[in-house]
């Protein structure tokens, strides 16, 4: 080899060493692939490298698609559209997986460029294995020689070691020195790698990089990694340094490292949990769990993963052994097929706690990256919310008002409850907000409210809540309802109304009650003040007959007067009769109420109407077989049918029929026939149906009322009707009644009896008795009216006893503590300063008389029942005969002797 200064300077030139001249050199030293390829990607030839690492005959190859024969994987098909792209975008480098001919793949880095020197535009592609590099003869046609130099993927210098000079260079050791050729040809080597000892290059192992800077020709230092490859030329040792550039690697690892930094800060902050797993296998390579190798801060605290112990946590040990499987499985089908996992909830349970979570599963390089949420106390409170919106269905479905809900932003899909389908004869799908009502609503007098009338529409014109609750709805084939409609507005946040809920209230039945409540209690009122007028009038009765019987049995029936006092008595009797009704309609008369069979009674009210009415008017009784007995009082009874069926034949003009009937009824809670005031049960029902010509609404409205007559003046007295009324009342029972153009019928309803009542029955009255019920006991009568207190009392010394008389409670009780004496006390109720309840009530506390008669014809709101709990032995209703008060006084002296000292 002729080593010779140039004419130029001392520099030395080895022009001997061309590059055509390097690369055959380095194609017989190296251990390279190297594959011609035409432009289709067939293989021209190949050299000896080929066949041993891949074990093919180099001859054997020719012709064969080198992709499609050889190479496998990814990068491998990218490689091919790059060679084979028209034209070829070269040059280009890869790391391809290269099958052998005995089946075992290997991993080679390949490099394909232009054959500069080639014929049809070939292809050199040189493959590198990924692992050791060793010497290996190569190829020694020039072109595959000049491309394997000059377009290798890192920067080629030839070095010397025994000049230490820079023998070669191609293109990327220029670019990366940053001079000509020219000025770098001779160049001392450590110049160049300042930092790098040659003994260093002679002793690193074959393939072995070494990392260190490069100079320059500015100075500028490049990191770089120098592997050095020993060749021989002319008989001499020299080697072939690689040297990659390193500043873009540092760069991107640099960025790289930056980015995740940023990457992690990012999950680190997240809301939802994020991992990263890894598996851990078995002796024979099966997944036997898997490992977290990172866990944000979310997910360290929904897995409860102590901070500092991630890379220690596992499936098994975070979760319980059937969760671990469970989800040990579902990460290992994960990784198998690549394709993600999600599960919108899914139960979790972990040694502390059962946790439901929001999970999402995708292959992450060799493991799985998991997201996660929590969901557990969402879980709980979307349980509570599906448990409060069935209870919220539940009390909808249940509630006796319907319920009508729309939202305007979907109106087609309203909400309503059953009372209000039943209500409006529809459902959802058919209803309208618009037109809700249309054709049903009306008001009380029945017109049809229009369509800007109704409720929703009312509504919105207005936009305030609407109430009404005079609307009747009308539907064809059922009764009218009477309703209280109420419609409010749901506003958003802006106030605009979004939604509106209307309320239907069947309030038919309140109504009904609200009127009969209205009835009783004008009733209440008037018949307190008709009780009070008839006080006043049983003692002026009182004081009169009393007067008349006392004149009657002082005269002979011979004399003139006699007759005339037969007359006022019957004039008196009619006075007591009139003030007995009035009574009746207070509920102030104290009565005997029984369980006793209606049928007998019914009869014999029949016989007596049939003998006293016009005969053209028929009488029929109807009454059931099997009626059952009834809590009434006999006398009030008849009284009431009596009332009913004269009332009716005054209806009757001409021929008709009067029709008494009985009948067994069930009322349930919701009837309307039902009283207000009386409960649901068993019920006998007496109905007197006359042909008449019936009454209008507002008579009806006020035939119970008393003085209340349609009757010319003198024809009736107005209190049939509210006798009948409080008869019913003070039996527990009520009336009812209906009216049209074919008559009226009146019907008592009374309580079914269960047993005998036992009570004490009113006294009717006896004959006169002279001498037999005399007696001489000491009786002390109170009173507050003069007369009755001087009548009683004159008749009673006839008849033989001691009498004291006292006008109040107070001046009775001094008496009797004075000295309690008296054999027999008759007092009356109704007294100022103390009544006699409470006189009743002091004298049985101090036992200051052995035997009590009350005597009224007011009862004040007692009842025989109230009378005997007080201490009375008996009661004389007002007004009474003189016959009557010396029985009661005699029988009860009798029943209540005073015990002898």
């Amino acid at each position: 080899m002729d080593v010779s200064p140039s004419a130029e300077g001392q520099r030395l030139v080895f022009s001997e060493f061309d590059q055509s001249q390097l690369g055959r050199s380095m194609l017989e030293q190296s251990d390279v692939l190297v594959f011609i390829l035409d432009q289709d990607g067939s293989i021209a030839s190949a050299n000896s490298v080929v066949q041993q690492r891949l074990g093919y005959e180099p001859k054997d190859l020719a012709g064969l698609d080198f992709f499609a024969a050889l190479s496998v994987g990814v990068e491998s098909a990218r490689l091919a559209r790059l060679v084979k792209a028209q034209p070829p975008l070269l040059p280009a480098h890869a790391r391809v997986e290269l099958r052998g001919l005995n089946g075992v793949v290997q991993s080679f880095f390949c490099t394909a460029s232009f054959s500069p020197e080639g014929q049809g535009r070939e292809v050199v592609l040189m493959a590198r294995p990924a692992g050791q590099i060793s010497s290996r003869a190569l190829v020694t046609e020039d072109s595959a020689a000049l491309a394997l130099f000059q377009n290798a993927p890192h920067a080629i210098f030839l070095h010397e070691p025994a000049l230490g000079r820079v023998l070669q260079a191609n293109t990327l050791a220029l670019n990366l020195a940053c001079c000509e050729l020219q000025d770098l040809l001779g160049r001392d080597m450590q110049e160049l790698l300042p930092f790098l000892s040659p003994l260093s290059l002679e002793t690193a192992p074959a393939g072995h990089g070494i990392d260190t800077s490069l100079r320059a020709r500015s100075g500028r230092l490049t990191p770089v990694s120098v592997t050095a490859s020993r060749v021989e030329l002319g008989g001499r040792v020299c080697f072939l340094l690689f040297v990659r550039d390193l500043s873009v690697e540092r760069r991107a690892e640099t960025e790289r490292m930056a980015s995740e930094a940023r990457f992690k800060m990012a999950l680190d902050r997240l809301i939802d949990g994020f991992c990263l797993l890894a598996p851990r296998r078995d002796a024979l390579g099966g997944i036997e769990d898997f490992r977290f190798t990172y866990a944000n801060p979310a997910a360290r605290e929904a897995l409860l993963i102590p901070a500092g112990e991630t890379d220690r946590a596992s499936l098994s040990g975070v979760f319980a052994a059937s969760t671990a499987a469970s989800l040990r499985d579902v990460f290992a089908t994960v990784m198998r097929s690549g394709r993600d996992v999600n599960f919108d909830r899914i139960r979790l349970d972990q040694p502390a706690r059962a946790a439901v979570f929001a999970l999402h599963v995708c292959k992450h390089g060799e493991g799985v990256a998991i997201s996660l949420r929590d969901e557990t106390e969402r879980a709980g409170y979307e349980q509570a919310l599906a448990g409060k919106e069935r209870s919220l269905s539940a009390l909808l479905a249940h509630l006796p008002v319907g319920v009508f809900y729309v939202d305007l932003g979907a109106p087609q899909s309203p909400i309503l409850n059953q009372s209000a389908m039943d209500l409006l004869g529809a459902g959802p799908e058919t209803l309208d907000y618009r037109t809700c009502g249309r054709g049903l609503l009306a008001d009380l007098a029945g017109n049809p409210l229009p369509d800007e009338q109704l409720p929703f529409n009312h509504l919105l014109q207005r936009q305030s809540a609407y109430r009404n609750d005079g609307l009747q709805l009308i539907r064809p084939g059922h009764s009218p309802v009477r309703l209280d409609i109420s419609v409010s507005p749901v506003r958003d946040e802006s106030g605009r109304i979004a939604a509106m809920v209307a309320v239907f209230n069947d309030i038919t039945r309140r109504v009904a009650l609200e009127a009969q409540l209205s009835q009783s209690q004008r009733m209440q009122a008037l018949g307190t003040l008709a009780g009070g007028i008839a006080h006043d009038f049983n003692n002026v009765a009182q004081a009169i007959s009393g007067s008349l019987e006392l004149a009657k049995r002082s005269l002979d029936s011979s004399h003139s007067a006699y007759g005339n006092i037969c007359a006022a008595q019957k004039a008196a009797s009619r006075v007591t009769s009139l003030t007995v009704q009035l009574l009746s309609a207070s509920k102030q008369r104290l009565e005997a109420a029984q369980t006793a069979d209606a049928a007998p009674l019914i009869d014999e009210t029949a016989v007596l109407l049939r003998g006293t009415i016009d005969k053209r008017i028929c009488v029929e009784v109807d009454v059931a077989r099997d009626c059952w007995p009834a809590v009434l009082e006999p006398g009030r009874l008849q009284q009431s049918l009596l009332n009913l069926a004269l009332n009716a034949r005054d209806a009757i003009e001409g021929n008709g029929v009067i029709t008494i009937k009985a009948r067994n009824i069930t009322f349930t809670r919701d009837c309307a026939e039902l009283h207000h005031e009386c409960g649901p049960g068993d019920y006998v029902a007496i109905s007197v149906s006359d042909t008449g010509v019936g009454m209008p609404p507002e008579i009806m409205a006020r035939i119970f009322e008393p003085f209340f007559s349609t009757k010319p003046v003198g024809k009736g007295t107005g209190l049939g009707l509210s006798v009948v009324y409080a008869n019913m009342r003070q039996v527990g029972g009520w009336v009812g009644v209906t009216s049209g153009r074919q008559g009226t019928t009146f019907t008592l309803y009374f309580r079914r009896g269960q047993g005998s009542v036992q009570r004490v029955e009113r006294e009717e009255g006896s004959p006169d008795l002279p001498g037999t019920v005399g007696g001489n006991e000491h009786v002390l009568i109170v009173d507050d009216e003069p007369e009755i207190l001087e009548i009683a009392g004159e008749f009673l010394t006839d008849s033989g006893y001691r009498v004291e008389t006292a006008q109040d409670g107070v001046e009775a009780l001094e008496r009797l503590r004075r000295q309690p004496d008296v054999d027999l006390v008759l007092l009356d109720l109704t007294m100022p300063r103390m009544n006699g309840a409470d006189t009743i009530k002091a004298i049985r506390e101090e036992c200051l008389a052995p035997c009590v008669v009350a005597m009224s014809g007011f009862a004040g709101g007692l009842d025989m029942d109230d009378l005997i709990k007080l201490g009375a032995d008996a009661f004389l209703p007002k007004p009474y005969s003189l016959s009557q008060l010396t029985r009661v006084v005699r029988e009860q002296l009798d029943l209540h002797p005073r015990r002898q000292a």
